[in-house]
């Protein structure tokens, strides 16, 4: 072991620091040995402290977030916040169901009826698959920080080089990143439209009509009206105010600047707790009851869809065999259409299991704590415990003890 020996030279204002090695010492060596038996012990106890306090903090973490046993104990726990239909087609006497019929947040989830407007669209020659649409276009609608690089991992999915996307990877592309901006340009492009007889033909009466999600973050928080605060406003003035609010942003350039900049600037940004209220009450909005109903739809016969839309809706939404070719062991077919806000997680899913069993699952979840919701945003244990019950075709499982 190196003792120092300090020296000091006069005249120089300095301190030389030499080394003395004491290595050649026989009465050191053995106490540096002796030291060392000493210390072995002491450094093994605190690796095994801290590999079983790291271990318990896991296995606490998984039997209280992540496991199915979690997720199911979570669902009964919270059951005024949870909302539930599972369905067996043909098979109504395996059925779950939990507050199927009350309005809860859906999320991206919402963009099932927007994907089915498209492809009714496609299938009665109004719109083009094949359109080409700049990827500027896309970035009018893009709201910096508000979708979690979903634009992003988009554009990047379609290979280095690409300055433009057809429409139809448009609409894939919603679906599996969940692009606000590309919805929200989607909707710009159904303007007009009107959904009243898709709604009548699907039953639906508690589903939001189309809004638009950068309308609902500018409502949020903007730099021209600041931070939401409480207002008294009817539904029809406040879908007014959203709408004045995304088109100075995709209008007025100077607006728009000056709405990046004030979203760039981090102590701007909306706590979590107003993102969490907003969007929970004035959100795109619908039933678990009503998004089964158009998934059940799709993989009907046809009826009340035709055909074509069910065609072109069946191959946007069964996307996650084709992006995860793993998933292909346990599900013949696999449809999916869901997404996150602040406090919610909405997931509508259609499955054909290996065993050629099909259910229609829709889970929505709404004011969740933030330490549930933060877990299950990164481990992904709601959707985890959804395809557990999807492929063994087993609504029961929602009754499991």
């Amino acid at each position: 072991m190196p003792v120092c020996q300090f020296q000091h030279q006069r005249g120089q204002g300095r301190i030389i620091i030499s080394f003395l090695s004491l290595s050649s010492n026989p009465e050191y060596e053995f106490n540096r040995a002796n030291m060392q038996l000493k210390t072995r012990p002491i450094i093994f106890i605190l690796i095994g402290i801290i590999a079983i306090t790291t271990a318990t903090f896991f296995s606490i973490s998984y039997f209280r977030y992540t496991s199915t046993s979690a997720v199911l104990n979570y669902i009964r726990t919270h059951a005024d916040n949870v909302a539930v239909l599972c369905a067996r087609p043909g098979r109504p006497n395996l059925e779950f169901t939990q507050n199927e019929n009350e309005r809860f947040p859906l999320a991206a989830s919402y963009n099932l009826v927007l994907i089915s407007a498209y492809a009714d669209q496609v299938s009665k020659g109004q719109i083009d698959p094949t359109e080409v649409i700049p990827l500027t276009d896309l970035d009018r609608f893009l709201l910096p920080g508000t979708d979690g690089g979903a634009l992003y991992a988009l554009i990047n999915s379609l290979g280095t080089g690409r300055t433009s996307l057809t429409m139809d990877e448009l609409a894939q592309g919603i679906l599996v990143y969940g692009s606000n901006a590309a919805a929200d340009y989607l909707a710009s492009r159904l303007q007009g439209l009107d959904f009243s007889p898709f709604f009548g033909r699907m039953g639906l009466t508690n589903t939001h009509l189309q809004g638009s999600y950068l309308g609902l973050f500018l409502y949020l928080n903007n730099h021209e009206t600041g931070l939401f605060a409480e207002e008294d406003l009817t539904p029809k003035e406040l879908l007014n105010e959203q709408t004045r609010l995304a088109n100075l942003y995709l209008t007025d350039l100077a607006w728009r600047d000056a709405e990046r900049k004030y979203t760039g600037i981090r102590s701007n940004n909306a706590p979590l707790g107003i993102q969490k209220q907003v969007f929970s009450q004035f959100g795109m909005q619908g039933s678990a009851s009503e998004l089964a109903t158009i998934v059940s739809a799709i993989y009907s016969p046809p009826g009340v869809m035709e055909f074509e839309t069910q065609n072109i809706l069946r191959r946007l939404l069964e996307w996650p065999n084709r992006f995860n070719p793993s998933k292909t062991t346990d599900f013949k077919t696999l449809a999916s259409a869901g997404g996150a806000w602040p406090g919610t997680f909405a997931n509508a899913w259609y499955a054909e299991n290996a065993g050629s069993e099909s259910t229609v699952l829709v889970v929505l979840y709404r004011d969740m704590p933030d330490d549930f919701w933060n877990t299950w945003a990164t481990a992904f244990s709601h959707q985890k415990f959804e395809n557990l019950v999807l492929s063994n075709s087993d609504c029961a499982q929602f009754t499991t003890k």
